[in-house]
């Protein structure tokens, strides 16, 4: 494990939003992340919390976790209630999510649940859940879609919104990335262990998810298995000093 400091999560916040900016711009409506992990993962706490502060936009966090389990029905009502501009997930609820698509299911949003967001000025009480979602104090609740067949917008419609979908854990079904890029959905892999910091490594946004390379900034090193003839390899540097640490 590599020991954690303020400053190596500050310069991996700083190399995250260089990365890909467009989606926490201040001209974003609800720009920020929804997510859900818990906060002992990398996930929940360095990419939708230490970052979020850090490029000052939304968290949304669930009220009552521990009651809530973490499903593709859940994130999907989420993310049409709270329209955040990125979702930060994991393969199963990614291969969820493009069972909604493909089966054209309408997302029901009704007004109550467990999700809330905040940030710049602005709150959510909207969402799933089994706790009431409550806006921070002094802001007011946005807007969520109404819960009748009609009005009720599609998965491909809530999903497409967002400005990305990434994802990090483990391999993607197949079929899931084609699906969701045929209906507009921007997904991008990412790499990364809660030991290290968090993510380190990405794909090119709407590109192969197989295809990923380190963070500029961000060095590595490849050993050859046990018993294998090659020497090791180093490469990278700058920031990263050969580690995949960046120093703030």
């Amino acid at each position: 494990a590599v020991p954690h400091t303020h400053g190596g999560l500050l310069w991996l916040a700083r190399a995250l939003l260089d990365f890909h900016p467009a989606p926490f711009a201040a001209s974003v409506p609800h720009a920020g992340t929804v997510c859900f992990a818990p906060y002992f993962h990398v996930m929940g706490f360095v990419a939708n919390f230490a970052f979020n502060l850090h490029a000052r936009c939304r968290a949304c966090l669930l009220r009552a976790p521990e009651e809530t389990p973490l499903t593709p029905s859940l994130i999907l009502s989420a993310c049409a209630a709270l329209r955040p501009s990125v979702l930060n997930t994991v393969p199963y609820i990614v291969e969820g999510l493009a069972a909604f698509v493909q089966s054209g299911e309408r997302v029901a949003t009704a007004p109550g649940g467990g999700v809330g967001g905040g940030g710049r000025g602005d709150g959510c009480g909207s969402g799933s859940g089994s706790a009431r979602g409550r806006a921070r104090p002094g802001a007011s609740p946005s807007a969520s879609p109404s819960a009748s067949p009609s009005a009720s917008p599609s998965a491909a419609e809530v999903l497409s919104r967002l400005h990305l979908v990434t994802y990090g854990g483990g391999p993607l079904p197949p079929h899931c990335a084609p699906l969701l890029r045929h209906h507009g959905v921007l997904l991008c892999c990412t790499y990364g262990q809660t030991e290290v910091g968090g993510p380190v490594m990405f794909g090119q946004p709407g590109g192969d998810p197989d295809l990923l390379r380190p963070l500029a900034g961000v060095g590595y090193e490849l050993k050859p298995r046990k018993g294998h003839p090659r020497t090791s390899e180093r490469a990278g540097g700058g920031e990263g000093r050969g580690e995949g640490r960046g120093e703030g």
